[in-house]
């Protein structure tokens, strides 16, 4: 969710005016969104995935599932989504960001279909 985050953060920002942050007492920022947004994401996450991960987990033994991609192809696009339009808006290292963000996810996607 954190890195979802920071891919959508210059296109929402900048591009789209979803909204406007406020400047705070943070110096360090990316594309006006404070270190918390994200800590706050990532434990967002973490606290659900908590509490969903035990009905995920496959517990009748036999033949496992062919893999969905599904999910993966759908986040990969949306992220591709921000890096065209953070590239059209100038956003250069938006861009870099997304594609890093990108290819770590088809990455360990990939690897999980392997296994």
């Amino acid at each position: 969710m954190a890195a979802f985050d920071v891919a959508l953060e210059p296109y929402a920002w900048h591009v789209k005016h979803f909204w406007l942050w406020q400047p705070t007492k943070f110096a360090v920022n990316w594309h006006g969104a404070s270190p918390l947004n994200f800590i706050g994401w990532g434990c967002a996450a973490l606290l659900i995935l908590m509490f969903i991960t035990p009905s995920l987990i496959r517990k009748q033994p036999g033949n496992p599932s062919a893999a969905d991609l599904s999910p993966v192809a759908l986040w990969l696009g949306a992220i591709t989504l921000f890096a065209v339009n953070s590239a059209q808006a100038g956003e250069w290292a938006a861009v870099i960001a997304d594609i890093l963000i990108a290819g770590v996810a088809a990455l360990f996607s990939w690897r999980g279909v392997k296994w």
